[in-house]
């Protein structure tokens, strides 16, 4: 009966889930297939996402999970040339 109620008070585990970023700078392939798998807790994305998509040299990132594309984030490749607080239109 203590145990029962022990796994009630744990409630359900934590699943993760494994996820690999593939990314591109200005042009050129960085990443390769066997990059390391990031863990984050389901349903949170890992924190390195959003630290690549805020890093202003990457043209384009794709977030994969089970092995397909889960999310992707595209760049302009003029943007990553510029400095920051530099407008497009100067």
């Amino acid at each position: 009966m203590g145990t029962l109620h022990q796994q009630e008070q744990r409630g359900k585990p934590t699943r993760l889930r494994g996820y690999r970023i593939r990314i591109w700078y200005q042009g050129q392939y960085a990443s390769d297939l066997s990059s390391p798998f990031l863990w984050a807790p389901e349903p949170h994305l890992p924190p390195e996402w959003e630290a690549t998509k805020n890093n202003p040299n990457m043209v384009k990132a794709i977030l994969i999970r089970s092995g397909k594309p889960f999310e992707q984030f595209t760049r302009s490749p003029a943007s990553a040339y510029q400095k920051p607080g530099q407008s497009s239109r100067e």
